[in-house]
C-alpha cells in the first residue's frame, strides 16, 4: 500500500505545477534558544516529522528534507537544532507540547532523521 501511496504522490505532484508548495508556506511554530520547529502545511493525509542533522541547523523556515517534501506536497513538521545539542529533553518535549494541535485527526505520523535527528526520531518518536 506505502509504495501505490508514494506513486500516487510522484505522479499528483509532477502533473501539477509546483508553484503550488512552497517555502512560503512554512511557519516557525516553536522557537527557543536550543532548537526551531517549522510547520510546512501539504497535502498528505499522514505527518512526517524530520529531526535536522549536526551539519544542517536552523536557518530560517528551511528543515531537514524540506526540498523532496516540498516537491511531494507532504505534510511536514521539521524539529531542527541551533547548534549541535542532540534536541536536549526539556526544550523537545516543550516544542513537542506546541506542534500537538497539527496531530489531531491524524492517522499517521512518521519521524525521519539522520545522525544526531535519527537519534532524535527514535527518542522522541512515541
Amino acid at each position: 500500500m506505502r509504495l501505490r501511496q508514494a506513486q500516487y504522490w510522484m505522479h499528483t505532484v509532477y502533473d501539477r505545477n509546483m508553484e503550488d508548495i512552497k517555502s512560503a508556506d512554512a511557519q516557525i511554530v516553536y522557537d527557543d534558544e536550543f532548537l526551531r520547529v517549522i510547520w510546512q502545511p501539504g497535502q498528505a493525509d499522514f505527518v512526517l516529522v524530520t529531526f535536522g542533522n549536526l551539519i544542517n541547523l536552523a536557518k530560517g523556515t528551511n528543515f531537514f528534507g524540506d526540498v523532496p517534501v516540498r516537491k511531494l506536497g507532504f505534510t511536514c513538521i521539521g524539529f531542527m537544532a541551533k547548534r549541535p545539542n542532540w534536541f536536549p529533553e526539556e526544550s523537545t518535549r516543550k516544542a513537542i507540547l506546541a506542534v500537538q494541535k497539527f496531530f489531531y485527526g491524524v492517522r499517521e505520523v512518521i519521524t525521519y532523521g539522520g545522525s544526531m535527528g535519527g537519534y532524535a526520531a527514535i527518542k522522541y518518536s512515541s
